[in-house]
């Protein structure tokens, strides 16, 4: 293949990231601390926010007009996609390192702490929030108003997410063990 951009684009850090495109626009975040707007067909750059002071370890997600991103520092960052001026921001004093889904008009994120959380898209209000007790680094992923996340405990989960963003785990199943949890277990919420 051939190069499709005249030089590569760079960043003063390592992205480990995956990257979101939206509109010909690819967003990434780095672990220099900024997140970026490149411009997909030129691969310059359109915009930045750089008032993050941790790395973005997961991708970004959008709801069309909005980037929504978490970085190591704890924060849930909610972006305007023309110039990533910051619409609002939550602070979770933990790191996030997994990536958000949108499930109903809620933004759903886990938290190095072992929360689960759901805030409004709109202004990140409206907090509710579920405590695994275990390690969450993996990224969520949604079917429907079905959320599934792994844990350092060797499970994966089934959580739903109501309309009000209540959670409420379903099933648990321990990929170190071939019985299947019964369905009366404890649930964590």
């Amino acid at each position: 293949g051939s190069l499709f951009w005249d030089k590569p684009f760079k960043t003063n850090a390592a992205i480990v990231s995956k990257p979101l495109i939206v509109d010909q626009t690819i967003y990434i975040g780095s672990f220099d601390g900024v997140f970026y707007g490149i411009d997909a067909e030129t691969g310059l750059e359109k915009a930045r926010f750089s008032e993050a002071e941790g790395w973005y370890w997961g991708g970004a997600i959008s709801d069309g007009e909005t980037i929504f991103v978490g970085s190591l520092n704890g924060n849930i960052y909610a972006l305007n996609k023309v110039d990533l001026s910051l619409r609002w921001n939550l602070d979770v004093e933990n790191s996030i390192v997994g990536s958000p889904v949108i499930v109903h008009d809620k933004l759903v994120f886990s938290s190095s702490d072992g929360r689960l959380r759901t805030v409004n898209l709109s202004d990140g209000q409206n907090m509710r929030q579920c405590k695994l007790d275990i390690k969450l680094k993996s990224n969520l992923v949604s079917n429907g108003n079905m959320i599934f996340i792994s844990g350092d405990d060797h499970s994966i989960r089934g959580i739903i997410v109501s309309a009000n963003g209540n959670l409420n785990e379903e099933w648990v199943h321990y990929t170190d063990n071939e019985d299947p949890v019964p369905r009366d277990f404890d649930r964590s919420c």
